[in-house]
């Protein structure tokens, strides 16, 4: 056990080290400073593209997604004639969409070997992520950011789902165009994003995010309600009625209904340590709301986190609608580093963001130790 979960628990204390010395304010000196983000992104890059593993077969495509993903390059469709050779493959092909597929047999075509696919997708994915921190002006407190991230998604997102991960680097890439108003800009952004994963284009609606200015009053009473509805249940039998309904329309009950509604399994409440972490940034994004809403992007991030806690409320008890929310996820990382920006008293920075960055190490390792435990970690070039 403690060889399966070492890589990746190294690799998190990493990021925590660095994320310290934010916290502490210990200073890096500027000619260091670049060559140790670009050796934490590099990681990030190499740690999730590079990772391998023995099973190869597309019936354990739930280790990290890596065989499914395998499976759909190493049998790539004819490029000419795709529409009909994507209609007519086979469900482990069909499972993904068309615009992943169509990527990935175009590049099998030009230099068939999958680890470079997979270092490739995630260079993009990265190079997306840090530029919309750069644009979404999150570089200040850069470490705490990015162990944020690495705690709290990049183990699910980069290594078991590296469509949505690079459809949710792109979307938050984009964000500026809603702040500047080019709508096609930010449309055709969605519109990429989703051909990775459909779920991207729930997206759009962050387009008009900033027209509302949400009074305290509104929030508190939206998401109270909300949070009732929750307990009492009535989200859970809305959407599995509507789920129902409307799968059963579009000829898709059997496929998609028992994996969106299944929360016999262990799924009902898995997301409740989701409701624990966003107590601190409510409080901080509440406490700073004036100053968030004084910025373009301040405000789109402030509107963003309030609808991604409505929306959590609604979909807590399903893990597949819940992960559509980390969509809206990103105004954690602003709001982190906006609560970092403003607090000058080194003690209390130190005290508050210590617990907060201890609670997402705990995430992170119990992450690690679902699933990595029975299957380790393995680089590609070790094993070539």
């Amino acid at each position: 056990m403690i060889v399966d979960i070492a890589s990746p628990v190294l690799f998190v204390l990493v990021f925590l080290l660095f994320a310290l010395f934010d916290v502490f304010g210990v200073k890096i000196k500027k000619t260091q400073y670049g060559l140790v983000l670009g050796l934490l992104l590099l990681g990030m890059v190499l740690f999730a593209g590079g990772r391998w593993s023995t099973r190869s077969t597309p019936d354990s495509h739930r280790i990290f997604d890596y065989a499914a993903y395998k499976y759909v390059f190493d049998n790539p469709l004819s490029v000419v004639s795709f529409g009909d050779a994507y209609v007519s493959s086979d469900n482990y092909i069909r499972s993904m969409d068309p615009g992943y597929v169509f990527l990935s047999t175009l590049f099998s075509k030009i230099f068939p070997n999958v680890h470079v696919w997979f270092l490739l997708y995630s260079l993009t994915t990265i190079l997306f992520f840090y530029g919309a921190l750069r644009r979404g002006k999150m570089i200040r407190y850069i470490f705490v950011v990015l162990f944020i991230y690495i705690a709290r998604l990049y183990f699910q997102y980069n290594f078991i789902m590296m469509r949505q991960a690079l459809a949710m680097a792109i979307l938050w890439w984009s964000i500026s165009y809603v702040g500047e108003r080019r709508f096609w800009k930010f449309l055709l952004c969605v519109i990429f994003a989703s051909m990775q994963h459909f779920t991207a284009s729930v997206f759009l609606i962050v387009y008009w995010l900033p027209r509302f200015r949400l009074s305290n009053r509104f929030i508190y009473g939206s998401l109270g309600i909300a949070f009732a509805m929750m307990v009492l249940g009535f989200w859970d039998m809305i959407i599995q009625g509507g789920i129902q309904v409307l799968l059963s329309a579009l000829g898709l009950d059997a496929r998609l209904s028992g994996y969106i509604l299944d929360i016999q399994e262990g799924n009902a409440g898995m997301n409740v340590l989701n409701l624990l972490e966003i107590q601190p940034f409510f409080y901080f994004a509440m406490i700073y709301k004036k100053q968030m809403e004084e910025s373009q992007e301040g405000h789109i991030f402030f509107n963003m986190f309030i609808l991604y806690v409505f929306l959590l409320l609604i979909v807590i008890h399903f893990m597949p609608l819940a992960r559509i929310t980390s969509y809206f996820i990103i105004p954690y990382l602003y709001i982190a580093h906006t609560a970092l920006s403003a607090t000058d008293n080194r003690n209390n920075r130190i005290l508050i963001w210590s617990i907060i960055l201890g609670y997402f190490m705990i995430y992170a390792i119990r992450f690690i130790i679902a699933n990595f435990t029975n299957n380790g970690y393995g680089f590609f070039m070790f094993n070539l």
